[in-house]
C-alpha cells in the first residue's frame, strides 16, 4: 500500500512544472512492493522480483539439428570418394552406445544426444543411402547441423533481471530451464472514484446540471491497458 507522508504540498499560488510535481510524489510517497512465489504455469505477465539465474546448461547435451548422420570432419576430408559406413543410431531421448570410429557414422534424429568423436551432422537430403553405406555431398561445411551443450543458456547465465514483465515465451524459457516456481511481485490494487454533486452513473438519469461520469470508465480502460502492457 502506498501513502502520502506530506498531506499538503504548497505552490505558492504558482503553476507547478510536470517534473518538479512528479519528483515531489516520487519523494513523498512510501511504497513496500510485497512478492509471492507461483508456479510457472501462472507466471504469464506477472513482473520477477528478483534476478533468476540458470542452474543447467540448454541445451544439457550437444545434440543433432536435424535428422541426418553423424560424422567426424576430419575423414570426410580423407575420403575422396565420400563414402561411410554407418555403425549405429541414436534417438531423442536416449544416450548413444555407439562412438565414431574412422570412416564410419551414426544415424541421428533430430534432438538426438551426438556420439562421441562426431563435430558435424550432414541432413538425409544430403546423403545416397545403400544399405549399410552412405555417400554424402560435396560442399559439406564442419560443425553444420550441431547443436553446442549451452548453445542457447549457459550454466549460470542470468536469464531474467529483476523487473522483467514475462511474456509466452518467457514462460517456456523457464521452463526449459527446470524451475517449477518463481518469485513474482503481488500486483497494486488501483482504486478509481469520482466526485461531485453533477457527476451521475451512466444508469441514471441525469438532472439538470448534471452529466454522466465518463472519466471514471476512461481511467480504469486505461488502467487495464498499462496492466496488460
Amino acid at each position: 500500500m502506498a501513502r502520502a507522508k506530506n498531506k499538503r504540498i504548497y505552490s505558492k499560488n504558482k503553476l507547478t512544472k510536470l517534473k518538479y510535481a512528479l519528483t515531489v510524489i516520487e519523494k513523498n510517497i512510501i511504497f513496500k512492493p510485497k512478492t509471492k512465489s507461483i508456479f510457472i504455469s501462472q507466471a504469464l505477465e506477472n513482473i520477477v522480483s528478483e534476478d533468476i539465474f540458470s542452474n543447467r546448461n540448454v541445451p544439457p547435451h550437444s545434440n543433432s539439428a536435424v535428422d541426418g548422420y553423424a560424422i567426424r570432419f576430419k575423414d570426410l576430408k580423407k575420403n575422396p570418394n565420400r563414402v561411410f559406413t554407418i555403425s549405429g543410431k541414436s534417438k531423442a531421448g536416449t544416450f548413444p552406445k555407439h562412438k565414431i570410429n574412422k570412416m564410419c557414422t551414426v544415424r541421428v534424429l533430430t534432438g538426438a544426444i551426438l556420439p562421441k568423436g562426431s563435430d558435424t551432422v550432414v541432413m538425409e537430403e544430403d546423403c545416397e543411402i545403400n544399405q549399410d553405406k552412405i555417400k554424402i555431398k560435396k560442399n559439406i561445411k564442419k560443425g553444420i547441423n550441431f547443436r553446442m551443450l549451452g548453445e542457447d543458456i549457459k550454466i549460470t547465465n542470468k536469464v531474467f533481471t529483476k523487473g522483467h514483465k514475462l511474456k509466452p515465451q518467457d514462460v517456456g524459457i523457464l521452463s526449459s530451464i527446470g524451475l517449477k516456481k518463481i518469485k513474482v511481485y503481488i500486483p497494486l490494487r488501483v482504486g478509481v472514484f469520482s466526485s461531485g454533486d453533477e457527476i451521475v452513473n451512466p444508469n441514471n438519469n441525469p438532472k439538470i446540471g448534471q452529466l454522466f461520469d465518463s472519466n471514471r470508465p476512461m481511467i480504469i480502460s486505461l488502467l487495464k491497458k498499462i496492466r496488460r502492457n
